[in-house]
């Protein structure tokens, strides 16, 4: 039976308090939605849900970066689905971002969205290169508007961040929130109205207009932890929102910014240790893609070995340097991610191939190719 939004309250409500199984609930109208994930119908291992971590107040649904997403379908008689157009909406979310994607086709990859930007219809809420982020809206009329995070608000990778972003057509504006502060705002004619993308669902953790590769995998994902996603028929002013991130700190966090550790978010094995085709000897990546060992090296007691490694997924983009240490050359553990692509001039688009040696003190240092698409050539070396 559904549960109607009260005046104040959320139309869509995802809490992603489950902690295991392979659904997730909307809570206002009560429909258990499927999570969609490769494992669960996997060929060569053991079939299993998707995954479930600790989140700020309960759980948080793990989102692995190319096969994770729900799909949210609208009955004819719900209203967060059916309506034509709207004079506002406000989505709040906690997000705890694993890695970044490169922007292929100057999409974003989606935390929320229902939204055709042909069409200019709907909303979509998603990240973009080095973290940045934005919120886009189709307005009647068959305007695109779009708001993006100011240098310096990133959502940074391996920490919970709380987003904010408040349509108000009537008042003719348009928000962003990082951890219950306003960091962006933008004008719009007062009056306003979003064109609602209709017949189209709503999707979690994937583009509705994803790009392919190789005809097999979809980009414009979200990678990463996902819990508390309420979507408001509503503004929400910004004593509500801060009112919001101060509630969740004080029934879950005691009263801090909750924290999050390299154990709670990295990429797990478990799906893939009884796949018939992992090597059971060689060493290799927690999940995803993974080529050319390099740079190994000895130093205070361990010896450590880098990879070239797309944490986003099972396919080559996006490198970064993967790391695994050592101390007797057969039993290796992972570490986080070594190098990886920063906004700056020097290596925005890959890192790519290096070696390691000692400097003068006798410390460990890297060498590694630099990737900027927008320099010629396109690789320099670097050394950290």
């Amino acid at each position: 039976m559904n549960q109607r939004p009260d005046n104040r309250g959320p139309m869509m409500y995802w809490p992603f308090n489950e902690g295991a199984g392979a659904s997730a609930l909307e809570y206002v109208s009560q429909v258990r939605d499927e999570i969609q994930y490769v494992f669960k119908q996997a060929k060569f291992t053991e079939p299993c849900d998707p995954l479930w971590r600790k989140g700020v107040v309960g759980s948080g649904l793990s989102f692995d970066g190319y096969s994770t997403f729900i799909a949210h379908s609208f009955q004819e008689e719900d209203p967060a689905g059916t309506s034509q157009y709207r004079s506002a909406i406000s989505i709040g979310v906690w997000v705890a971002p694993r890695s970044y994607e490169v922007g292929d086709d100057g999409k974003l990859s989606a935390i929320v969205n229902r939204h055709n930007k042909e069409q200019r219809q709907g909303y979509l809420l998603g990240m973009y290169r080095h973290g940045s982020w934005s919120f886009q809206v189709g307005l009647e009329g068959g305007e695109w508007k779009e708001i993006w995070s100011p240098d310096g608000h990133e959502l940074p990778k391996n920490e919970w961040s709380y987003v904010n972003a408040v349509f108000d057509g009537n008042q003719g504006e348009m928000k962003l929130f990082l951890n219950g502060r306003k960091i962006a705002s933008t004008g719009l004619p007062r009056g306003s109205r979003l064109t609602e993308a209709t017949g189209t669902d709503l999707l979690i953790g994937k583009n509705n207009h994803s790009s392919q590769l190789a005809k097999v995998f979809s980009l414009h994902m979200f990678s990463g932890i996902m819990e508390e996603l309420k979507i408001y028929p509503r503004a929400l002013s910004e004593d509500e929102v801060a009112a919001s991130y101060r509630l969740v700190l004080d029934i879950g966090c005691g009263g801090v910014h909750p924290t999050l550790t390299y154990d709670q978010i990295k990429l797990d094995r478990t799906p893939l240790l009884a796949d018939r085709h992992r090597p059971q000897y060689h060493v290799s990546p927690p999940a995803h893609w993974m080529n050319e060992p390099h740079a190994p090296i000895y130093f205070d007691g361990q010896y450590h070995l880098f990879y070239q490694h797309n944490p986003h997924g099972p396919f080559f983009h996006q490198i970064h340097w993967g790391h695994w240490v050592s101390e007797d050359l057969v039993h290796w553990r992972d570490l986080p991610v070594a190098l990886a692509p920063e906004k700056d001039e020097l290596a925005p688009d890959g890192i790519w191939s290096g070696s390691a040696t000692y400097d003068a003190d006798g410390l460990p240092v890297l060498f590694f190719t630099a990737g900027n698409d927008s320099a010629s050539p396109n690789q320099s070396v670097a050394l950290t």
